[in-house]
């Protein structure tokens, strides 16, 4: 991926005033930050359909962003919020947000420092909690400079699910969205690896920015191999047809030609939500 490129992934250019239909309320959103859009139709709608998960719960969200997801489940009753980020514009936000509305005696916000991006880095050795929720980076690119708020080199990943041991509660259950099908199927072999029961719901398909990472990655290989520059014509799917979204993505897919696994228990509603992992102990 181009270094620093963001700018169809999803970083708001100016503040954003967004009027969020599940917090009822205005979420006034800094520049710099993930836009709250995609939670607010994705993971805000699976907490809207399983809020007793949250009702009395002590809750992590790893990659806070706008804080909309930290916010909800202060709304759905947590009884304490834990959100972190890397970005202090992230915290600003959730920490602005939740003093308005009424939520900041329930969210702690913690800065997690560029020295130590590992998912609980900021959360104490003794800290566990009954749900754990993230809408991560998952613009998988193990030759990016470093992690960022949609780029992760493969660290914060893997860490989650590593920290869980210390960090989820007995009985205790995770959601992630990763909606880009090659991190997804990772995350979910590696937590099925670590002994974790897992249930998720493939994506639609990739994005170009997934694909250009995997492509380039294996055709350094290929290159090499036929004694090619490495760099002699790179993929970038800005400017590639065969990496546009309408190539890589199957929006239009119907669960009802293509089923999918129920993620929560009756009496749940049975929905199906694309990109989505929960992860038992």
């Amino acid at each position: 991926a181009i270094p620093g490129d963001t700018s169809s992934q999803g970083l708001l250019t100016e503040p954003k005033a967004w009027q969020s239909p599940h917090l009822k309320a205005t979420l006034n959103v800094p520049a710099g930050v993930f836009d709250p859009y995609e939670a607010e139709w994705t993971v805000l709608r699976v907490m809207e359909h399983n809020p007793k998960l949250f009702e009395g719960t002590r809750v992590m969200e790893i990659g806070t962003g706008s804080g909309i997801i930290s916010l909800y489940a202060a709304k759905l009753g947590a009884k304490s919020v834990v959100a972190t980020d890397i970005n202090p514009k992230a915290i600003q936000s959730v920490t602005t947000n939740a003093e308005a509305m009424g939520y900041a005696d329930q969210i702690d916000a913690r800065l997690v420092p560029l020295d130590d991006l590992g998912a609980y880095s900021v959360i104490n050795d003794d800290e566990q909690f009954d749900v754990i929720v993230s809408n991560p980076p998952f613009a998988l690119d193990l030759d990016a400079p470093g992690n960022d708020a949609v780029t992760d080199t493969g660290d914060l990943g893997f860490s989650i699910v590593r920290g869980l041991e210390k960090h989820l509660a007995p009985g205790g259950t995770v959601i992630l969205l990763y909606d880009s099908l090659f991190y997804h199927q990772v995350m979910v072999r590696f937590a099925k690896y670590s002994g974790y029961d897992v249930r998720n719901n493939n994506p639609n398909g990739m994005y170009g920015w997934a694909a250009e990472a995997l492509f380039n990655s294996y055709m350094k290989r290929l290159l090499e191999k036929e004694d090619v520059p490495a760099d002699a014509f790179p993929f970038n799917y800005h400017v590639d047809d065969a990496l546009e979204i309408r190539h890589l993505r199957n929006a239009a897919m119907d669960p009802q030609t293509f089923p999918f696994q129920p993620l929560f228990d009756p009496p749940s509603p049975q929905r199906y939500y694309a990109g989505f992992i929960v992860i038992r102990n």
